[in-house]
């Protein structure tokens, strides 16, 4: 058991390495497991021990769970075939979802035994780096890399902390009230200090539901009603009050038209879903162009900041309702068991489970590291301990089953041990490149860029390769060969490739076929100026004068609603970013 949990602190080796020094380049680059590879391994230790896993699947209720995640894997397979295209390293982030919540449940008691150093030390850790991002004055991106994200980690781990302190202080009663008020009081400055609306209201839901939890068989259920409808009004008086204000923060509130853009994938993929490894791609045109108004944009955007939108785009309808299925069983059985004075620990994952819920809903932390592994971990443990209260009845399995299940299990270790492998010395090179690129010494970050394609081809490596290819090198046929690789990926969309391929057609003299590109372009970001000029010197140099113009007449429109002038043109082909996040640019540039 603690090789999983020391598995699940080196998805990214470097995080130790900056918080002892507080800052650290690129340190993200550099990731030994993925969800997907976490994932693999819990296949194999559950293949490795298969008595325990059979023991489990004696309860009544976990043969109902293995039902449900045996056909949440079946739309995995199928995604592999119809979605992937056979690229079977792709399967296993669809098996994150079931394979860390079976595989904690599985062996429950073993999870729970080394949940809480595991959570201290990850607690601890956070609130090292937050102090050393406090003193170089940056805002408290903890070991996640994003405050959003370190307000919760911080709100989820400091109940352990204090259990830890409280069981080494116990014997000086005199001060043990004193440290553990200093503790919550000091976790709750530094959520504070985050300023992650999300985390808050997570905590707020989170420690409401204990706390109903722990009166609930005190009170009648009348009693709880009359509660809650008269929550209920004050709620309805208090929008009636500040409905204009409300209207204000959702008016700016970017998240809902990435909610919007969800759904319009979703429409197009409703049965299997487009492959958690392709989202990104496939979310790319579907976002409208009034997310670009707003003040955080980016270029990228691999995820859709709510987990149950993000599921049923990546693995479809069906998926989705096994998994709200488990989820439901999950919650409404342990809070018939935590209900009343006892089970403080049940209440404690509970607390945990909901308050990452509740985050999740508007933000990505299900998927992010560490958060995405304690939200498994902690579904996992809540499952195993609803399933023991099912009936138990024998399950029957074949003499040699158990030595198949170790065979496979070790197969399954040999391949995980090659995907390590490559993963980490592919990422290794990656960040070296991208190191490298920072100093302009551009000749050695796209060797470095080709010994990261060499041992793991992905789209960060390939889109790098080909920027340089062109922009430094200006060798357009290697750069059309690189995105050639990113589009082998499944890849069709991603940053600006569509631009980049564009303007790589236009200088090999193939301007026609450029103009495809140049459309898919403005599509994914649809108050691009820079796509824009470029397009309109295309169409002018093929002699399409009438569209050129229309292109033309729209480019000045663009500039106009983003408070810039045509002078500005040659600064944003320089700096496109600026042209991306025009409005933080206004802001700054206003001041």
């Amino acid at each position: 058991m603690p090789c999983f949990y020391i598995c699940a602190l080196l998805f990214y080796p470097l995080v130790w390495g900056r918080v002892l020094t507080g800052r650290l380049p690129y340190w993200g680059e550099l990731n030994l497991f993925t969800p997907g590879l976490i994932a693999l391994l819990c296949c194999s230790l559950l293949l490795f021990n298969s008595k325990t896993l059979f023991d489990f699947f004696s309860h009544r209720a976990a043969r109902m769970i293995g039902m449900t995640f045996g056909f949440i894997l079946l739309i995995s397979l199928i995604q592999l075939i119809i979605c992937y295209d056979g690229q079977i390293n792709y399967l296993w982030s669809s098996v994150y979802w079931i394979a860390i919540p079976l595989f904690c449940a599985v062996n429950r008691r073993q999870v729970e035994k080394y949940l809480s150093p595991f959570m201290i030390l990850l607690g601890l850790a956070t609130v090292i780096q937050a102090l050393q991002e406090f003193r170089f004055g940056n805002l408290l991106y903890g070991i996640p890399g994003n405050w959003n994200w370190n307000a919760t980690l911080i709100a989820v781990t400091f109940p352990f902390i204090c259990l830890g302190v409280y069981r080494y202080f116990r014997k000086y009663d005199k001060i043990l009230p004193y440290l553990i008020t200093f503790l919550v009081l000091a976790g709750i400055a530094l959520i504070l200090y985050c300023e992650s609306r999300a985390a808050v209201l997570g905590l707020i839901v989170a420690c409401c539901s204990i706390l109903i939890l722990y009166y609930w068989r005190k009170f009648p259920l009348v009693y709880w009603l009359r509660v809650g409808m008269f929550l209920a009004v004050i709620g309805i008086i208090l929008l009636g009050l500040f409905k204009e204000q409300v209207f204000v923060i959702l008016e700016d509130e970017q998240r809902l038209f990435l909610w919007r853009g969800a759904f319009g994938l979703i429409e197009q993929n409703l049965w299997f879903g487009c492959g958690p490894e392709l989202f990104e791609s496939a979310y790319a045109p579907h976002i409208s162009a009034d997310y670009y108004f707003g003040r955080l944009v980016t270029a990228r955007h691999p995820h859709a900041h709510n987990h149950l939108l993000q599921f049923v785009a990546t693995m479809g309808i069906p998926a989705l309702l096994a998994w709200c299925s488990v989820i439901f069983y999950v919650v409404i059985k342990n809070l018939r068991q935590a209900a009343g004075q006892g089970n403080w620990y049940l209440k404690l994952y509970l607390f945990i489970f909901i308050l990452l819920f509740i985050h999740s809903m508007l933000d990505v932390v299900a998927l992010v590291w560490p958060l995405g592994c304690i939200f498994l971990i902690v579904l996992g443990i809540l499952l195993g301990r609803a399933v023991e209260d099912s009936t138990q009845k024998e399950f029957k399995y074949g003499k040699y089953v158990p030595v198949i299940n170790r065979v496979v299990g070790f197969c399954c270790a040999i391949v995980l041990l090659n995907y390590l492998y490559f993963n980490l010395f592919g990422s290794l090179h990656y960040r070296n490149a991208r190191l490298i690129s920072d100093e302009k010494n551009v000749k050695s970050a796209f060797l470095e860029a080709e010994k990261s394609i060499a041992f793991k081809m992905t789209p960060q490596n390939t889109y790098l390769a080909a920027k340089i290819s062109l922009y430094d090198f200006k060798n357009p046929r290697a750069c059309l060969k690189f995105l050639d690789m990113l589009d082998s990926l499944g890849f069709e969309n991603y940053e600006h490739n569509n631009l980049l391929r564009a303007k790589a057609l236009a200088v090999s003299g193939k301007r026609a076929a450029a103009l495809l590109y140049f459309a898919r372009e403005q599509q994914n970001y649809p108050l691009s100026c820079v796509n824009l000029y470029y397009y309109r010197l295309v169409l002018n140099k093929l002699g399409k004068k009438q569209q050129a113009d229309a292109i033309d007449s729209h480019l000045k429109t663009l500039l106009k609603l983003k408070g810039f002038t045509e002078d500005m043109l040659p600064f944003l082909l320089k700096n496109p970013s600026k042209d991306l996040a025009f409005r933080v640019f206004n802001e700054n540039r206003g001041k």
